[in-house]
């Protein structure tokens, strides 16, 4: 029996591995293929993992731009208070006290302009300020860059307000030659006339 074992352990040796057959259930019915163990999947070509991670990765260059908003956000500086106008207060009365005077005045102006430049918004209302604040002090016309203080009064803002005071009636505007010129109105002086009574 030792011999026959051992022929046919060198004959199955020899012999190349048979198909898989489909197995046979107890039923006799075959099961399905997918039940059926199949052979080892073949060799994967792709490249080895090492290969993939040595390469070196992109970095992502330099640090992406500020925007508009974000560079405003960073920037944003109050305007100067209105103490910082003093030298316009011995120019005019002597006698009374700056802030009282000069902030009465400026709400009766700011009472005609529209409401965005009534107090909503800060950055608005002091630019606002700022720029009646510049015309006051002119003894003539001013061009809007001469009223420009960066980084507080850009000339966007300057614009906006002269466009609004304008609307109002609270500017003069005189265009001569390609050049605008803005100047406080008659009902600018006349109001501050009446404050000072």
């Amino acid at each position: 029996m030792a011999r026959m074992e051992r022929a046919q352990n060198a004959i199955h040796s020899t012999l190349p591995p048979l198909p898989a057959s489909p197995t046979v259930s107890d039923e006799g019915v075959p099961e399905p293929s997918y039940l059926v163990p199949s052979a080892p999947p073949a060799e994967d070509k792709s490249p080895p993992i090492s290969n993939v991670l040595s390469k070196p990765i992109p970095k992502g260059g330099s640090k992406p731009k500020l925007t508009a908003k974000e560079k405003k956000a960073r920037d944003v500086r109050k305007i100067p208070a209105l103490s910082s106008f003093s030298h316009l207060h011995s120019r005019h009365h002597d006698h009374d006290p700056l802030l009282p005077w000069l902030q009465m005045w400026i709400e009766r102006l700011l009472d005609l302009a529209p409401v965005d430049f009534r107090g909503r918004d800060a950055t608005l209302r002091n630019a606002v300020e700022g720029v009646i604040l510049g015309l006051m002090e002119a003894t003539t016309g001013l061009r809007p860059a001469d009223l420009v203080r960066m980084p507080t009064l850009t000339p966007v803002l300057v614009n906006k307000c002269l466009m609004a005071l304008v609307g109002a009636k609270v500017v003069n505007k005189v265009t001569s030659k390609g050049v605008a010129v803005y100047s406080l109105s008659d009902l600018a002086w006349k109001s501050q006339r009446n404050d000072a009574r």
